[in-house]
Formats: structure tokens, sequence, C-alpha cells
């Protein structure tokens, strides 16, 4: 059996299994890449391990593992627990809802991380959603920092304070990781973050001087208004939150000479107009064409979708 090049793992929390078919079916059909696919389902009412197996029957699919964990630990921790019976030298994890873009998707990503040496890269996404079943492609693409700020050390310090202070977030789906890479710093977040296991363990990576790699690519479907991060609802808005500053405070205590970090810290979760004021001031020190934040960033934006992306999407979601 050749080395599994790439673990996909998909992960569960009372999951509509119709949906988790979709998930299931776009990594099966992966093709020029070794790999294996995990599912991990994080304590859901109804144990899902018969619909699973069945739906790996139903394409003929041997390579796979599942974890169940006996009681609902949160996202990340799930994501962990998956990452640690994981094979590959690289890990992809998307959830129910969502698709792998293309047939040849992951081969792509993998050949790009090999080529550029990145340990954490992440492309752009499509998202959709199904009304009254009628499918609608959204077109909205990832709202991050430009690509010329990607894969160059000179740029690290823009995009570190831009991510930092919550300028640059990347959607979880679009993440490409070497194993290594995502067992430290998911497992590093896992103390001080229970649902954010993306932008958390880009900010502990980013502490430590880890680039990120921008990968000029569509990586996945995203199913518009189902996921916890895009949430309105202020429960979650708060939970995620507290993710976010519990990370940043370990991360102060980590990385105690680091100013940007406490900058970013203090524009993040301060209301003092002194703390603000500091916050600004670092950022102009630090580097002052990182104010010109409008000029880096490209928001979520409609693009054009082809027939062939339609055909593919529809293709996809038929069963």
């Amino acid at each position: 059996m050749a080395d599994i090049q790439v673990s996909i793992i998909i992960v569960l929390y009372n999951s509509d299994m119709i949906k988790a078919e979709r998930t299931i079916k776009s990594a099966i059909s992966q093709k020029n890449i070794d790999f294996e696919i995990i599912i991990s389902d994080d304590g859901s009412n109804n144990d899902p391990t018969d619909s699973i197996i069945s739906i790996f029957k139903k394409y003929n699919f041997t390579n796979y593992k599942i974890n169940i964990n006996p009681k609902n630990v949160g996202t990340v921790k799930n994501i962990l627990s998956a990452l640690k019976l994981s094979s590959g030298k690289y890990v992809y994890c998307i959830s129910p809802g969502d698709m792998i873009y293309d047939d040849n998707t992951i081969n792509y990503f993998f050949k790009f991380a090999e080529k550029n040496g990145a340990r954490v890269c992440f492309g752009d996404y499509l998202d959709y959603r199904i009304v009254n079943e009628k499918t609608e492609i959204l077109g909205r693409i990832t709202s991050s920092v430009r690509t010329p700020f990607y894969c160059k050390k000179k740029s690290f310090t823009v995009y570190k304070i831009l991510i930092m202070f919550g300028e640059g977030g990347i959607l979880g789906p679009t993440f490409f990781r070497e194993k290594s890479y995502a067992l430290k710093y998911i497992g590093q977040v896992s103390e001080t973050s229970k649902y954010v296991e993306d932008n958390t363990s880009v900010i502990c990576s980013l502490a430590d001087k880890i680039p990120i790699f921008y990968c000029d690519k569509k990586i996945c479907w995203y199913e518009y208004g189902t996921g916890i991060s895009r949430s309105e609802d202020n429960k979650w808005i708060c939970r995620l939150l507290d993710d976010f500053r519990k990370t940043f405070e370990f991360l102060i205590v980590q990385h105690p000479k680091d100013i940007i970090l406490r900058a970013a810290y203090k524009k993040r979760f301060s209301k003092g107009k002194c703390d603000k004021l500091f916050s600004m001031l670092v950022l102009v020190i630090m580097h002052p064409i990182a104010c010109f934040k409008k000029h880096f960033l490209k928001n979520a934006e409609s693009v054009a979708v082809s027939e062939k992306e339609k055909n593919l999407l529809s293709e996809k979601l038929n069963l």
C-alpha cells in the first residue's frame, strides 16, 4: 500500500447525513493522490457509525477510519482526536454541507505545498446555498490579505498584523496543512479554544514566525449560512470571541516581547481609549503600510461563475 500523502478529515456533530454523504463523496472522488478519509464525530445524539459505513460501501471505498467521541468535546478537540489517527503527511479538514471543489483539488494543493515548502496554505472558495430546493451560487471568494503578501518573507509583518488585528481572517475549509503543523498548533489551542481551530491556530503559528502561503485556486464549495463562524447568534459570537481572547492571553505569556501580539490583543478586546491609541501607534511604527489595509484586503466579492462550475456543483449535490 502506498504511503498516505493526505488525510481528509470530515468532522460531524448531529449532522444531516445527506449533506455528510455529499461531503464524503467529494472526498472519495479525489484523483492522482494517495489519501485516506477520517470521519470524526463529536458525541452526536445518535451514533452515525452504521450510516457512515453504508456510505463508504455504496461508493466501494475502504481506506477510511471512524472516530466516535463518547461525549461532546467541541470542534477543536474533535479535530485533534482525528489528527492523532491520521497517517498523511498533510491534512485537510471539512464539514458536512461543504464539498471539495473538484476531483483534482487535493492533488493540486499537495503539489503546491511540496513545491513551496508550505507548512500551511489556503485557497479560495465559492459560496452556495439551497433555498426551497433551488441551488444558488453566490460567487463569493475568501476575504483575506491580497496574494502578494503571501509567500514573501519581507511581507511577513504586514500579514501578521492584519490577521492578528482581525482584518484578514481565513475560512476554515480553505486550509491545507502539514500534519505536524496541525498537530502542534491545533493541540496548542485545544487548551484555550473550544470551537475556533483555524484562525486561532494561525495566530499561534504567526507568533512563531511561520509564514502562510496563498494558492490562487478554489479549494471548496462552502454552504453559506450554516457554519458557526458565520453565525449572527449573539451567544455564538460571544463563544467565538472568548476562544480568541483566551488564545491571545496564552500567547502573550508565551511571547512576552511580541509587541504586535500585545497591541492586537488590546485592539480586539480592550475598551480603553489609551489601549486603542497604543494599538494604533504600534501599527504605524511596526509597519506603516499595514495602515492602508483596504488596499491589501480583498473582501468577499462576486465572481463570474461558469456553466461548467454550475454543472460541477449540480453533480456534487446529486446523490
